[in-house]
């Protein structure tokens, strides 16, 4: 490993395909990233306009989407929170 540094430090030639390569690829992470970005912004926009249109009252129908989704994380976190119980107890029961 230490060969490769030493080579790759004192060569700038090898110095500067490395920093293209490292470029390129953060270029394209950020790239897929930002695709990523548009279609979750354009998958809530399409929910909100289904909503919208198929719906007398919006506000009601999202309110009620919003508080499912409280209810599943609250339940995910209380599920949560009784295991690590469990496994601290179980832990404490085989270290004695």
């Amino acid at each position: 490993m230490t060969e490769i540094i030493n080579a790759i430090s004192s060569n700038p030639v090898l110095l500067i395909i490395l920093l293209l390569v490292i470029v390129v690829l953060v270029f394209s992470v950020l790239k897929k990233l930002f695709k990523i970005a548009l279609l979750a912004a354009a998958v809530v926009l399409v929910f909100f306009g289904y909503i919208y249109f198929t719906h007398n009252e919006p506000e009601k129908e999202i309110q009620k989407y919003i508080e499912q989704g409280t209810e599943v994380l609250n339940t995910a976190k209380d599920k949560t929170t009784e295991a690590v119980k469990d496994i601290k107890k179980k832990t404490e029961e085989f270290n004695k």
